[in-house]
This record gives structure tokens, C-alpha cells and sequence, in this order.
């Protein structure tokens, strides 16, 4: 798109559906400003679609979704869970649960940025508890940590992968900021653990 600079960026919530929905933001760079009009969008020389382009004033920036973008593979797999209990006299469930994701960036020519959404339960009850296991420094709400393990694609190695920096936010959401570079991917896991109160169980003496 001439006289505009394009910037790509992702956004994954497997937990909803396991793809990656593409977004292209640009600013208008001319010293002219677009006006409201019908347009086709193509990537890499493949037809998208078409959309309608909102007025956009000169140096003003805008975003447009692309829709799901096929060459980056995402899966998501069903929860792995432990159960145990402790205590003597006042005991307590826990469940340990373990979720992975893997993201591919099977472009050979384009790194891959993004975000990736997942979340840990969340409850009012003070009985019961929720708390991340696996990522360093997501204890606690606002809490960042380095994480990701590289899986290899297109035949290339797993090492310089790229990178993922992962946030626990408000509600038990935890948010991943990764960048993939083209032909490699990253497997992410979340583990979290829940307590609740053993019922209690009458026994006649």
C-alpha cells in the first residue's frame, strides 16, 4: 500500500478456537487524508477479501482484521490433572492442572508477533484458591516471566526460536507477548494448582 508503513501483529486465544487471527495496522503517511471507500485486501499476493476502509486524516494511524491467518498452526490440548490431598484434621483438595499450547510460524519470510490469552480460575469464595505453578514471577497478579520452550518447523533447529514474556493480569487472565521467527515455533504451558475444602464426613462411633 503505497505512502503507508504496515505493521502485522496477532492475536491467539486457543482456549476459544486454535488459530491466530491476523491484524494489519498503518498511519497514513501522506500529507493527505483517505477518504471512507471499498477496498481488496491481498497478503503475499494471495486475495483475502474485501473491506471497507474507514476515513483515515493524514498521519492518523488504523487497524483492520485479516481474519485467521493459515500459516500459523496453534494447538491446544485438553488439561492434564493430578489430585491430591493433605492435612490431618483439617484437610484439603488440590488439583494441579496442566495445559499446553504450541504455536508454528510456517511462513518462511516473516516473523510472527502477538499475543496469546489464557486463563487461571478465579472464585470469591476465600475457601478456595487458584495459583499459578509454572511460569517464574506469575505468583502474583502483575507478575512477568521469560518462558516458552522452541519446537522446530519447516526442518529448522529449535534453538533461536524467538521469544515469549508472559503477565498475569486482573481476573486470572495471563497474557503472553511472543515473537516467532519464520520456520520455528514455541510450546507454552500453564499450570496452575486449585484448593478447596475436603467435605466434611459424618461418622457414626
Amino acid at each position: 500500500m503505497p505512502g503507508f508503513h504496515i505493521k502485522f501483529s496477532y492475536l491467539l486465544i486457543p482456549k476459544l478456537r486454535a488459530a491466530a487471527f491476523l491484524k494489519a495496522h498503518f498511519q497514513n503517511t501522506p500529507s493527505i487524508a483517505l477518504l471512507k471507500d471499498p477496498a481488496g485486501l491481498t497478503l503475499d499476493g494471495s486475495f483475502l477479501g474485501k473491506t471497507n476502509l474507514p476515513r483515515c486524516s493524514a498521519g492518523v494511524t488504523i487497524s483492520l482484521s485479516l481474519g485467521v491467518d493459515p500459516s500459523v498452526n496453534v494447538t491446544y490440548s485438553k488439561p492434564v490433572v493430578e489430585r491430591s490431598q493433605t492435612g490431618v484434621f483439617n484437610k484439603e483438595d488440590s488439583s494441579v492442572y496442566t495445559r499446553t499450547c504450541t504455536v508454528t510460524n510456517t511462513r518462511s519470510n516473516r516473523v510472527l508477533e502477538g499475543l496469546v490469552l489464557d486463563q487461571i480460575p478465579v472464585t470469591e469464595d476465600e475457601r478456595l484458591t487458584a495459583g499459578v505453578l509454572q511460569l517464574p514471577g506469575l505468583r502474583n497478579e502483575g507478575g512477568v516471566g521469560k518462558t516458552g520452550t522452541g519446537i522446530a518447523a519447516l526442518g529448522k533447529p529449535t534453538e533461536k526460536w524467538g521469544r515469549a514474556t508472559a503477565v498475569l493480569k486482573k481476573g486470572g487472565e495471563v497474557c503472553w507477548d511472543v515473537m516467532i521467527e519464520p520456520g520455528r515455533g514455541v510450546k507454552l504451558v500453564l499450570e496452575y494448582v486449585a484448593r478447596f475444602p475436603s467435605p466434611e464426613v459424618d461418622v457414626g462411633v
